[in-house]
């Protein structure tokens, strides 16, 4: 993704308008799973947990949903490559490429992003039968 340029400025532009409609009180739809369920899905927080990061308030933020931040970074390497040269892009996605391949940051954080979707399905789920 990070080789193209536009692939990534739609990657960036796209949660970047839904996060500004939000901020302006637009809301398109709401949660499909909440609406049908009433429990949180794991991505369930990530609107405002954006707004709330893209005003400076981390802590905020991160109680909506902690998984913003890594999001943020990614957004971050998306937004800088959609703005660089080819060839600078290509050794930004080297770099990146690299990196991951070492540490196994993706995918490692997309499982855990499950994970505590799940065990907060689970709480909420838990929750309401208590009730």
């Amino acid at each position: 993704m990070l080789r193209e340029r536009f692939l990534s400025l739609a990657i960036v532009l796209g949660p970047v308008l839904f996060v500004a409609a939000y901020a302006a009180g637009l809301i398109f739809w709401d949660c499909p799973f909440h609406h049908l369920t009433g429990l949180d899905c794991p991505g369930c927080g990530m609107t405002r947990a954006a707004y709330w990061l893209g005003r400076g308030e981390v802590g905020v933020a991160v109680s909506y949903h902690p998984f913003v931040l890594p999001l943020a970074l990614g957004w971050l390497f998306l937004a800088v490559s959609a703005c660089l040269p080819k060839k600078s892009r290509e050794r930004l996605a080297d770099f990146v490429e690299a990196l991951e391949t070492r540490t196994w940051f993706a995918p490692i954080t997309v499982a855990a992003f499950f994970v505590y979707g799940v065990v907060r399905l689970a709480y909420e789920a838990y929750a309401m039968w208590l009730r």
